[in-house]
């Protein structure tokens, strides 16, 4: 991956946006210069109100120099609004746009690429990190053209009207750099904390708010609540820190300025005792001070807010530059026929810096019209092998072959489109029962949708619900039993129609009875269907056509019930112990 050196990421993340937006961007500079003029020739025209009408008690010129500023007063307002209208504009764009990009990335992720990054760091930072851009785009935006004319022009304006009190200007610009720059360089590191300990906590949050039954049941409270105080009193510091910098950033700059008003100020009353200046000259020269400290103020704030931008810009670019682990060729080939067959060929998979591959050297089929049981205790690889058949994930070493092709020669999409899954954890949608099944496809007719329900039996309390389909579901189905998430899950599967279905334990919440009508009700429905079952329960593939045994990532079995019954130690212990826990 190319490596961008920490000042020029932020740029390579906004570069592509500028010819975009090129037009805005054009208009934004000349208002920003139009109305930066204008206030820059007011200090002007308050020197000859005060000198030529008030001190000569010169009413007419009073009341004509007075109607120019007001005129001059308003169309400077109305081209600042515009100015930052338009900067809204422009940075709210981009942040849309920063946040369209990630989200696109993010869904061509495998499981090992979200491993990587962890679900509350992309959450993080397709929000707050992107935010944090969007915020320094405005700033810089309203004021990149404004600062640098006000303090130039101001400075500029300023000794046309008096060198003496130059001096004053040169020594207040020095001493505000200098503080701005020790400042802002001890506050660089505490963003970079501050980000990575928004991502803790986001972390710890989602582990806590979604396992807050399992805390409770085994009195665990005080323990997460310890985790999350952890994290928490770890921004609080951090944070605390930033805020002390900022304060002593901004209490700063009013202070020198301040000082070196009262000092332009003092020098003025000298240069006025002796003749050198008008008393409307020191104030335009005051003005024009305050203008020139006002934009070193916002440069500041640009600067200020700058490091932590540069610091989401960075991590933005993690996500984007990022390749998917898995990626569709170039050059996809389609297959010849669909005849659902999978097959395994000496597949193996080992994570990065695993000690133990997860599955070695696996290899068997799964016909049409028969139903695969992949059998094995907890960690024996079962739910891998199904995210390889889908892949979800790809094999290290050997090969997954769907409808007589490798799947890292087919379009992933197309693979997608003809396979039925059913995930361990039924990831049902906030919405309604029905948005949930046409997931599976968008265009099925309610007709269709009460034939799924009905497959995976569950038309009892989907048709009980006055709302019916349109019965309420809530994210993650949490307004739903166990039972009733799998066999919605299930019924979104079957409404596609697929040929081959993945299915992860789908019944390990079901009672025996209904579990047994499921899979009559399947077999009956899918009878050329290649069906694949991952479970560590014998019941739920007792009458499978080939059971697959695993264990420690090896087939360590493979046949019918009765066969392994007589051929597999580790079938016959899994029989025994389930057979003793009923």
């Amino acid at each position: 991956m190319k490596q961008h050196r920490p000042r020029r990421i932020l740029w390579s993340l906004l570069k592509p946006y500028i010819r975009q937006l090129a037009w805005p961007l054009i208009a934004l500079i000349i208002i920003q210069i139009a109305a930066t003029t204008l206030s820059l020739y007011t200090p002007f025209l308050t020197a000859r109100l005060v000198d030529e009408g008030i001190a000569k008690a010169d009413v007419s010129r009073i009341e004509h120099l007075g109607v120019i500023m007001l005129v001059l007063a308003a169309i400077s307002l109305v081209l600042s609004v515009a100015a930052t209208i338009l900067g809204s504009r422009i940075s709210t764009t981009v942040s849309r746009g920063l946040r369209r990009e990630v989200y696109r990335r993010v869904g061509t992720f495998s499981a090992l690429d979200f491993d990587r990054f962890g679900t509350g760091s992309l959450i993080t930072r397709t929000t707050n990190d992107v935010n944090q851009v969007e915020q320094v785009v405005f700033i810089v935006t309203t004021v990149l053209v404004t600062a640098p004319i006000m303090v130039v022009g101001g400075t500029v304006l300023a000794i046309r009207v008096s060198a003496e009190p130059a001096p004053i200007i040169v020594v207040t610009a020095v001493l505000l750099a200098i503080v701005v720059v020790v400042i802002v360089r001890r506050m660089i590191p505490q963003y970079a904390i501050i980000q990575k300990t928004i991502d803790a906590l986001n972390r710890v949050l989602r582990e806590q708010l979604s396992g807050t039954r399992i805390i409770r049941a085994f009195g665990r409270e005080h323990t997460a609540l310890a985790r999350f105080g952890e994290q928490n009193d770890t921004l609080a510091r951090t944070s605390y820190r930033v805020g002390m910098l900022q304060v002593l950033l901004m209490t700063a700059i009013p202070l020198i300025s301040n000082a070196a008003a009262i000092a332009v100020l003092g020098v003025g009353a000298v240069l006025v005792d002796h003749g050198h200046m008008q008393v409307g000259q020191v104030i335009a020269y005051i003005t024009y001070l305050s203008q020139i400290l006002a934009g070193v103020s916002v440069a500041t704030l640009l600067i200020s807010v700058l490091p932590r931008a540069r610091i989401s810009a960075e991590r933005i670019r993690e996500v984007l530059a990022t390749v998917p682990s898995i990626r569709t060729r170039r050059d996809p080939i389609s297959p010849q026929h669909d005849d659902g067959i999978v097959r395994f060929l000496r597949t193996s998979l080992a994570y990065p810096d695993a000690q133990e591959p997860v599955l070695t050297d696996v290899s068997f089929s799964c016909l049409p019209g028969s139903v695969t049981g992949i059998l094995g205790g907890t960690g024996s690889g079962k739910t891998t092998l199904l995210a390889l058949a889908a892949r979800m994930i790809d094999p290290t070493d050997g090969a997954v072959h769907v409808n007589g092709l490798d799947l890292r020669a087919q379009n992933r999409s197309e693979v997608w489109t003809q396979m039925g899954v059913v995930a361990q954890r039924p990831g049902l949608l906030g919405g309604t029962i029905a948005s949930n099944l046409r997931l599976g496809n968008p265009d099925a007719s309610d007709a269709q949708l009460w034939e799924a329900l009905d497959i995976a039996c569950a038309t009892d309390f989907v048709a009980a619900d006055p709302a019916g389909l349109d019965r309420a579901v809530a994210p993650g189905g949490k307004n739903l039993s166990g039972g009733q998430r799998q066999r919605i899950a299930l019924a979104r599967a079957l409404i596609r129609r697929p040929n081959i279905y993945l299915l992860d334990d789908p019944f390990s919440a079901l009672d025996p009875g209904t579990e047994r009508r499921v899979k009559n009700n399947i077999a009956a429905a899918l009878p050329n269907a290649t069906v694949i079952i991952a479970t560590q329960r014998l019941s739920s593939v007792a009458d499978a056509d080939t059971i697959v045994v695993l264990g420690g990532g090896r087939i360590v079995g493979a046949g019918d019930a009765d066969e392994l019954a007589d051929t597999c130690q580790e079938f016959r212990e899994l029989a025994l112990s389930q057979s003793r826990s009923r």
